[in-house]
């Protein structure tokens, strides 16, 4: 089956690569960890068959499941997840999310189908946490680059990388499940263009469009040898406003950002009406989704007087510094240079490539941009506005204490309670403008069974997907 995905990866490790392109091509394709996420955002198992805690919650077994190997040949054992771990915890390694691990305090072999872990506090986090492509299960044994040669336990053995163009997979004659895989092997292709890429799909050349083509999706939902989904995923496409650069360092302006744009006319106009509107950095997939979106709305009055009370009477200008691989982020950015105008705020668009040039401007440090829109596909990831690194450059005391209380709660109510105050304290503070949930619009042959139509988990998961004749 023939893929097309918008972005090529730098690199082909999914623990130290920070692009969700990775675990869209590699998590449950080539990858797997103890536990993993199906199609309805339930936790089940992985290479772990099952798993039992204390009643505390601080000592967690799991039993692997017997005659896993890795692509090379060796054999999956309880070596494997110590060495797995302690890698994550290593900060040698540079992991991209150390912090999913800082509670696990010691993780033993009790045999080579069980392993032990101990937590230092009860984390709620733990599970999902387990669940993501950053724990994928490595190999203890493997001498090769896992940037250039992955090596993993999942459906499909890595082929080749070809940049610029393509990485191939094939089917894993040796995978543990029977039956499974039921196709031969996945190329993934990297078009950025929407247009060529469903130019491509029509020519019959390739058989499933990735996200990113909602251009294309009302034409399609027409012809009857498309299918097309508008599913919900983890993307929440965030406006993004650097809190220590000026003007955005007042948060009278981020405010009036706020109340100059209309969430729902973007999607409409930049998105063909695919998308759901968010207000908080929380998918609605996830069961402590709080709609925020109510706390503004579209007021250009009130947009002016608070820029004029900020000292911007005559209006500012800024600079919005836009990834030009994704259209929904250029067209996202067109309506809202738009929108900013009727209030005063000038907004020139610098359009940059990703992952290059927008990672190493915008994402990593010194963060030299002012506004910025992207996805942030990553599932429940609300804590990056406690990282004072982070290019939100975003501060709050009072969220950071509110997040970490709701990591240690092993109450779900109280837990929820929480996440909605976390959730309520960026959306008020406007630290960023949450603007609509990426559609997991998917575009493919009408031949293609069996794909998720939500993505509670950046995968494309083909592990259980067939083309009939």
């Amino acid at each position: 089956m023939r893929v097309v995905v918008s972005a090529e990866p730098q690199g082909l490790d999914p623990t130290t690569n920070t692009a969700a392109v990775v675990d869209r091509i590699f998590y449950n394709n080539t990858y797997e960890g103890l536990v993993k996420m199906d199609r309805n955002g339930a936790i089940v198992p992985g290479v772990a068959e099952s798993w039992e805690s204390s009643s505390d919650g601080l000592s967690w077994t799991f039993h692997l499941r017997s005659g896993v190997s890795f692509h090379d040949g060796s054999a999956f054992s309880a070596d494997d997840v110590v060495f797995t771990i302690e890698r994550d915890q290593n900060p040698d390694v540079a992991i991209v999310h150390p912090e999913f691990y800082d509670f696990i305090s010691k993780v033993e072999a009790l045999d080579d189908l069980t392993v032990r872990f101990s937590l230092s506090a009860f984390d709620s986090m733990f599970l999902f946490n387990l669940a993501r492509g950053d724990s994928a299960m490595l190999s203890r044994n493997y001498s090769g680059d896992l940037n250039v040669q992955p090596n993993g336990t999942g459906p499909f053995a890595f082929v080749e990388r070809v940049p610029g163009d393509r990485i191939v997979l094939k089917k894993f004659d040796a995978y543990y499940l029977p039956n499974l895989p039921y196709l031969d092997g996945l190329v993934f292709s990297f078009i950025p263009d929407p247009s060529a890429a469903f130019t491509a799909l029509q020519a019959g050349d390739v058989d499933v469009l990735e996200r990113s083509n909602v251009e294309n999706a009302p034409i399609a939902a027409k012809d009857p040898n498309f299918t097309v989904f508008n599913g919900v995923s983890t993307g929440e496409v965030i406006l993004s406003m650097n809190n220590q650069r000026a003007p955005f360092d007042d948060k009278r302006v981020r405010q009036a950002v706020a109340y100059a744009l209309d969430r729902q006319e973007i999607i409409d106009v930049a998105q063909f009406g695919f998308g759901i509107p968010v207000g908080s950095h929380m998918s609605p997939l996830n069961e402590n989704y709080l709609d925020m979106t109510w706390r503004y709305s579209q007021d250009l009055e009130k947009a002016k007087a608070l820029l004029a009370d900020a000292g911007f009477p005559n209006g500012v200008e800024v600079t919005m510094t836009i990834p030009s691989t994704f259209s929904y982020a250029v067209n996202s950015a067109q309506v809202i240079q738009q929108m900013l105008a009727a209030v005063g705020i000038r907004a020139s668009i610098d359009l940059v490539d990703f992952p290059g040039q927008w990672l190493d401007k915008v994402f990593f440090e010194p963060h030299d941009y002012q506004m910025s829109i992207i996805a942030h596909v990553e599932e429940f990831d609300i804590d990056i506005y406690s990282r004072p690194t982070y290019y939100f450059n975003y501060r709050n005391a009072t969220f950071n204490e509110t997040l970490r209380r709701a990591r240690l709660e092993p109450d779900p109510t109280a837990r929820k309670q929480l996440y909605a105050i976390a959730q309520f304290l960026i959306a008020d503070d406007a630290a960023t403008f949450p603007l609509y949930e990426l559609s997991n619009a998917l575009i493919m042959s009408s031949k293609v069974q069996n794909w998720w139509e939500n993505e509670p988990i950046p995968n494309a998961d083909a592990s259980e997907v067939w083309i009939s004749n």
